[in-house]
């Protein structure tokens, strides 16, 4: 089992347990803890079932269940994983079902090349991968291989909100 923690910049966390699922040949996602403020407060934890397919989401003290036959349902920080895994493997196109505070969305990126971007890390090569599919938002994403194939950049925007993010820390120690 792997936690991943992520702070996002708008004000909170989310911290993920994720595993690799031998069935589906993915990571998947055993639970999440999110808490945010600012543009949206959340205070959510969701829980999902061996199958991956069935979650219990508790959302600000709101308790809602989901199914997805169509496959598993994965949070952000399991589908950044599972990109950086797939870049290391050769592919391009990636589909997922992620969990939100109150859905499942369907989710498609794409590689779209290798490009040189400045960072706190000096310049670096990276991957870019852009999510398709979704005519109103744009998200933008960079994989350094240096890094381990991590995300180290990305870029959200959408009609009332553009966040951005930069990897400010980096370990491979456990």
């Amino acid at each position: 089992m792997l936690t991943f923690l992520f702070t996002l910049l708008f004000g909170g966390n989310q911290q993920s347990d994720i595993y690799w699922s031998e069935q589906e040949k993915r990571f998947l996602s055993s639970a999440f803890f999110r808490e945010s403020s600012g543009f949206s407060t959340v205070n959510m934890t969701a829980n999902f079932d061996a199958t991956g397919r069935n979650s219990v989401i508790n959302n600000n003290g709101e308790r809602t269940e989901y199914s997805n036959p169509e496959g598993p349902i994965v949070d952000f920080n399991t589908i950044n994983l599972q990109i950086s895994t797939g870049l290391k493997f050769g592919e391009t196109d990636f589909e997922f079902y992620m969990q939100t505070s109150d859905d499942i969305a369907h989710y498609f990126f794409e590689l779209k090349g290798k490009e040189t971007i400045k960072t706190k890390f000096g310049e670096l090569e990276a991957y870019r991968v852009q999510q398709v599919r979704k005519k109103d938002r744009t998200f933008i994403a960079w994989f350094a291989p240096l890094f381990n194939h991590q995300m180290v950049k990305f870029e959200y925007q959408r009609k009332v909100l553009d966040i951005s993010g930069e990897l400010v820390d980096y370990s491979t120690e456990f």
